[in-house]
């Protein structure tokens, strides 16, 4: 199947999820507008924007964008399901109101994904910027489904928004509704005994580095402990306990970086360099959407 053209069936649908966006989603849709593989559908879900997001995304004139906008706000595992149903594309990928992607992102996971019909979710590797663009480094990754499973207790190095897999596979392993933050950890905890999962280890995707707050660590931690403490009762895994107590231990190196001030060095210690020639792939994809 050719990696280039437009044809009447996406090979690709986009789930994108965005609620109060409108300061940085027109970046993320330019960057999928931007894609040299161009057989796609971006369906966006707004979940009860009350800013003006929905005026932002109506903005783009492309037929291969969806707009579906609620009144209501019922959370991103809930929307990214709806999504899924309605997806056409033999793959699904995703990508995040306040990231983007780098042009040859969809090529380069299509032709792998192609090429290798045994994985069911391929992620990639990501450059961390802070919100003016200033590079803060890029993520820790690994290739292969064994290095990336190899202690589930400790978190999958596949970051969501970086993922691209089959439409089936997403299907079959539902996002669970009642997590409104690592949703992405359960999905993958509940998944990898029954799915191969694979990583390119370039960096194609801007990844926005969050603002460290008490509220947000607290609930993503949260929501961690209890996937693991399900999963590790329902298939009488003990190294989920042991889970249990690093993610309290992360908890409290997170609330020392957020009451001290060190919430951006804490983010920056956990990065890694990048190199020169990442650096510029960076800069040119940032200057090239900021023209657009």
């Amino acid at each position: 199947m050719p990696l280039s053209g437009r044809m009447d069936t996406p090979l690709i649908s986009v789930a994108l999820v965005v609620r109060n966006g409108e300061n940085t989603i027109a970046l993320a849709v330019r960057s999928v507008l931007a894609q040299t593989y161009e057989n796609w559908e971006l369906l966006i879900a707004d979940d009860g924007s009350r800013d003006r997001t929905v005026a932002r995304i109506q903005g783009f004139k492309d037929g291969r964008i969806r707009l579906l906008p609620h009144p209501e706000s019922r959370g991103l595992a809930f929307r990214l399901n709806e999504l899924i149903d309605m997806s056409l594309g033999k793959y699904l990928a995703r990508m995040d109101a306040d990231d983007f992607a780098f042009g040859d992102r969809f090529a380069r996971q299509v032709r792998f994904l192609e090429e290798h019909a045994e994985v069911d979710l391929l992620g990639c590797g990501t450059i961390n910027f802070e919100g003016d663009g200033r590079i803060a480094g890029k993520s820790r990754v690994v290739a292969r489904h064994e290095e990336i499973c190899a202690r589930p207790w400790r978190g999958f190095p596949l970051y969501h928004p970086t993922w691209m897999g089959k439409t089936e596979w997403f299907r079959k392993n539902r996002y669970a509704v009642h997590l409104r933050r690592a949703q992405d950890f359960d999905l993958l905890l509940r998944a990898y005994r029954t799915s191969r999962f694979s990583c390119l280890e370039e960096p194609l995707l801007g990844y926005r580095v969050e603002r460290l707050t008490m509220g947000r660590q607290s609930r993503s931690r949260r929501n961690v402990c209890l996937a693991l403490l399900h999963h590790g009762l329902l298939q009488h895994d003990v190294r989920c306990v042991w889970g249990v107590g690093e993610q309290a231990l992360k908890f409290l190196l997170d609330s020392f970086a957020i009451v001290t001030g060190l919430r951006y060095r804490l983010l920056r210690h956990r990065a890694l360099a990048i190199t020169e020639s990442e650096r510029a792939a960076f800069n040119a994809a940032w200057a090239t959407l900021h023209q657009s």
